[in-house]
């Protein structure tokens, strides 16, 4: 893997680590809960990255340059942590 790929590669994962977190505050902060992870269950950019990839498949979208990666992470989230009720 060339220097370029490895850092495209380190700044993508950085870019998805922070819409992960910014998800997990605004989760916080929400009236209801967006989203409903088990507690005891740290989320890293490998689970983000995972739910956005099983997203992908699920919907058969296809990336491109203006895919909202953020909105993609966002129904993962929801899909793999539903919440029962609100907060």
């Amino acid at each position: 893997m060339s220097s370029g790929n490895a850092d495209r590669i380190a700044i993508v994962k950085q870019s998805i680590s922070g819409l992960g977190e910014g998800m997990e505050w605004a989760n916080v902060a929400a009236k209801e809960d967006i989203f409903c992870s088990p507690n005891k269950l740290p989320l890293d950019v490998a689970n983000y990255i995972d739910i956005i990839d099983r997203e992908i498949k699920a919907a058969g979208l296809t990336l491109k340059q203006d895919t909202p990666v953020g909105l993609i992470l966002l129904n993962g989230l929801r899909h793999t942590f539903p919440c029962k009720t609100g907060k």
